[in-house]
């Protein structure tokens, strides 16, 4: 009988409100059989991790909570050292996850991953059990040891752990729920991921689940399941997406939320028409508090979804009305949020801020944006399009932009025709130099920034002669595997590039010749290759002088 304020709080609730992993274990460590016969002193657990017993009586629910827990604290302290690191470049600072904190997290997380595998499998197995009786059994969720909210604590966290490029060695659950070693880095949870997405959609396609689930919980599984690329759960997609589409659902979403909506839809590669045109929609009202980072995500996912709308596949959400009348009303859905987002970009950060959040855009953000205007055909129309080339020549962006940011970039304005934005051009080529000669570059993203360059400046242009004197250095260095790496497409276009930039360099030509003459190219190159490298040859040749001994 005593108040709700009162009430001593429960373990989930505990879990939930743990600022370390320490206390996570803590909490989970009381009450199991082995912790009653040897419990464990917060001195103990403090001083050494490896002492600690395992877990082998806690509830999935239980295990499940403190894994979302766990999971979301190591995200926290790492992203706080990267940024630390960022900003303190060359100092030595302190590290603000401790070593201690590692080796819990790193032998909590497999028995937890263990334990709500095993639970997994199980469900699994009894949702398949009780169709195959007709009896007055227990009912399925009466025999289930996970609920919908723990299903989805174990997705969302199976998303976060591999999203984490630094995790360590954890262990996940097979068919028989008996843990497996995942090696650092190169480890996949796709097999519990796919597991715990049976069990969501094992007795009605998911519908029970959804019934259960807060829309913004529907936003964090649709957000798991595009981070583990689960893109094959193709009824679990749709059915969230006919959720949130609803009125009472979309119009309780924050903007970030939307946001992360389409972006999910965009990288499942599965266009739903009707959460498209309720996001878009929603976006263009609740604009005013998104940061510059999720402007740029938003317009991404945006114009990539309208381009996925054409192709011939069905569309999901909507099967009345005609595929190309869905279509075009997406295209101009996407245009309208496009040119209402980017004018957004031009407003301040706060009221009492004169900070543009222009300015807060990275080099990835830009090519996000820039590469959007390209597929929805927007051109230089877009005011904006300016002033992202004089953010781009900002010397802190040209600092962290990536070969790869370069290399989208100068593909965006290529597809565009902006050849007027010669200074931004130019910024990037130095910087592709510079970064090549670091970190050397791949056959496609070579091919990509010889080609926009070729198209965008003039021949003689010194920037132009930058570019590709670094890539013939690239070319030509001794004991390099590059050109062994490239396909036929690849060293056609790159040969393609030189001859269009009118670039004669011998030593290059006789490199690609060779790599051409061998038989993975020769012997398998198409009709449009072969003929682009034979124009690209005569072409370069033609530039020779007659009397030139190089020629023969």
């Amino acid at each position: 009988n005593t108040s709700s304020s009162s009430r001593r709080p429960t373990k989930l609730e505990r879990i939930k409100k743990c600022r370390s992993v320490r206390e996570v274990q803590r909490i989970c460590s009381r009450g199991s059989s082995i912790n009653r016969r040897s419990p464990i002193s917060e001195s103990s657990s403090s001083s050494s991790s490896s002492s600690s017993p395992p877990l082998v009586s806690v509830h999935p629910m239980i295990a499940a909570a403190a894994l979302r827990r766990v999971s979301d604290l190591r995200s926290i302290s790492l992203a706080k050292r990267r940024n630390r690191r960022r900003t303190n470049a060359g100092v030595q600072t302190e590290d603000d996850f401790d070593d201690n904190e590692t080796k819990i997290a790193r032998e909590l997380l497999p028995e937890l991953l263990q334990i709500v595998g095993k639970a997994v499998i199980s469900d699994i197995r009894a949702t398949a059990s009780h169709r195959e009786k007709d009896d007055d059994s227990p009912t399925e969720d009466q025999r289930k040891q996970l609920g919908p909210i723990s299903l989805l604590d174990l997705l969302y966290s199976l998303a976060k752990l591999s999203d984490n490029k630094k995790r360590s060695v954890i262990a996940t659950a097979d068919d028989d729920g008996r843990g497996s070693s995942i090696d650092k880095g190169g480890g996949s949870f796709r097999p519990l991921a796919e597991a715990t997405c049976k069990a969501i959609s094992s007795d009605d396609a998911g519908k029970s689940y959804i019934k259960h689930i807060w829309h913004t919980s529907l936003v964090e599984t649709i957000w798991a399941l595009a981070k583990l690329d689960l893109r094959q759960e193709t009824t679990l997609i749709d059915a969230i997406g006919d959720r949130l589409q609803q009125g009472d659902a979309c119009g309780r979403l924050s903007g970030r939320q939307l946001s992360t909506v389409l972006w999910a839809y965009a990288v499942l590669e599965r266009p739903h028409a009707g959460i498209m045109k309720a996001s878009m929609r929603r976006l263009r009202k609740v604009r005013s508090g998104l940061p510059a980072w999720v402007i740029a995500r938003t317009v991404w996912a945006s114009a990539r979804l309208v381009d996925r709308l054409d192709d011939p596949a069905p569309v999901s959400g909507d099967d009345v009305i005609d595929h190309d009348v869905i279509s075009a009303r997406m295209r101009e859905e996407a245009e309208t949020l496009a040119f209402t987002l980017s004018e957004e970009l031009l407003c301040p950060v706060a009221d009492d801020d004169a900070h543009p959040k222009l300015l807060d855009l990275t080099a990835g953000n830009v090519a996000d944006i820039l590469s959007a205007f390209s597929a929805l055909e927007l051109g230089d129309s877009v005011p904006i399009v300016s002033a992202l080339s004089c953010h781009i020549g900002q010397q802190d962006v040209l600092d962290r932009c990536s070969i790869q940011d370069v290399s989208r970039i100068l593909l965006s304005f290529q597809r565009m025709g902006l050849r007027s934005e010669v200074e931004a051009i130019t910024l990037l080529g130095d910087r592709f130099e510079a970064q090549t000669k670091v970190n050397g570059c791949d056959g496609k993203t070579l091919n990509t920034v010889l080609r926009a360059v070729s198209m965008l400046l003039r021949p003689g242009d010194s920037s132009r002669n930058s570019v590709f004197d670094a890539a013939s250095e690239l070319i030509l260095e001794s004991g390099s595997p590059f050109l062994s790496k490239c396909n036929e497409y690849e060293v056609a276009s790159i040969l393609w590039s030189f001859a269009q930039a009118q670039c004669v360099n011998t030593g290059v030509m006789m490199k690609l010749a060779d790599r051409i003459m061998e038989n993975d190219i020769v012997g398998q190159c198409s009709p449009s290759s072969a003929s682009r490298m034979l124009w690209s040859f005569t072409v370069l040749i033609s530039l020779f002088d007659e009397e030139d001994e190089n020629i023969s």
